[in-house]
């Protein structure tokens, strides 16, 4: 009989622990929806808009936000431009690095999925990334890390954190900004939020980069065609909340294993034919597949591009080109 209740409470201890860690992973998926939506989101938007419309992206988050130089740019490739911007939000204590995505249309996204698929270069931090990001990354660099550097020199703004953020290519940008800035930063202060980003490295670099940097989140859609390229040896680093459709406030996500609103086929293995796979690879992979044949490309960027619509009511870009109404 004491054997008994000796295993009962055991089992019940055991069970309560479930229900807590259940709990704990609950608020955080819940606390990081409203973080990428609320405070990523329009820093991402912002990127694509001018000078005047981006300070009213950030002022969207912080009253008092400050952006000093407007936009840095380079040449990602040939004609090609990336520009990135930095913000100094004081009432959340952060440092803002926001990435602008694919600036010339369909043909800089081809560029991007043929450049990368073909090719990888070695990254210093760890494992191999795509050549195109690298490129693109390695031309920023130089004005962006004297900007960080300028920032980082005010005493006040050391203990701050820093948030990385991008949409398409901005998001495989924000990636190579977090491997570097985990290696000069603190990294329980990095926090990286992507939108609809594509992979950037191999499976030594996602490794490395989650090692470094424990917040790591994407957000993605389900028919969302980029988060799915390159393929081959290529992995998404961070966990994933992934919408099923519409994006709007209501909509389920799932992180990795599904929560009940997600279709079965979330729940798919590490990889699905050979590619790696996350929830919208595989929620959506076999629709995609037929889909893919009959859909133009202006269909597929249109869906590259539909995020939160609640808040947007077009596309991203055009809600930042606004100054985030």
């Amino acid at each position: 009989m004491l054997l008994y209740k000796m295993v009962t409470m055991l089992i019940a201890t055991l069970c309560l622990a479930i229900v807590v860690n259940a709990k704990v992973d609950k608020q955080e998926w819940w606390t990081a929806k409203h973080f990428a939506k609320n405070k990523m989101f329009p820093m991402a938007a912002g990127a694509y808009a001018d000078t005047p419309m981006m300070q009213r992206c950030i002022r969207k988050v912080d009253k008092d936000a400050i952006n000093l130089n407007g936009f840095l740019s380079a040449k990602c490739r040939f004609d090609e431009m990336c520009y990135v911007f930095t913000a100094v939000l004081p009432n959340h204590r952060a440092i803002v690095i926001s990435f602008r995505g694919t600036d010339s249309g369909k043909s800089q996204l081809i560029d991007e999925a043929l450049g990368n698929a073909l090719f990888k270069h070695e990254w210093k931090y760890g494992g191999h990334v795509g050549r195109y990001f690298k490129m693109a990354f390695d031309n920023l660099w130089n004005s962006l890390a004297i900007q960080l550097t300028s920032f980082l020199q005010v005493q006040k703004y050391r203990r701050y954190e820093l948030w990385i953020t991008g949409h398409s290519l901005g998001g495989a940008l924000a990636n190579l900004a977090a491997s570097w800035a985990s290696v000069v930063f603190p990294n329980n202060r990095i926090r990286l939020v992507t939108f609809g980003a594509p992979r950037v490295g191999d499976l030594k670099f996602r490794d490395a980069l989650e090692r470094r940097v424990k917040f790591i989140y994407r957000i993605t859609h389900a028919s969302d065609p980029v988060v799915r390229i390159p393929w081959s040896g290529y992995y998404h680093a961070g966990k994933e909340l992934w919408y099923k459709k519409g994006m709007s406030s209501t909509t389920g996500f799932c992180h990795g294993k599904g929560n009940g609103d997600c279709i079965e086929t979330c729940e798919a293995p590490e990889e699905l034919n050979g590619r790696p796979a996350g929830c919208a690879e595989s929620a959506g992979w076999k629709n995609f597949i037929s889909w893919s044949f009959r859909a133009k490309l202006k269909e597929l960027y249109h869906y590259h591009t539909e995020y939160y619509q609640d808040l947007t009511k077009n596309s991203l870009s055009k809600w930042g080109e606004l100054g985030c109404p």
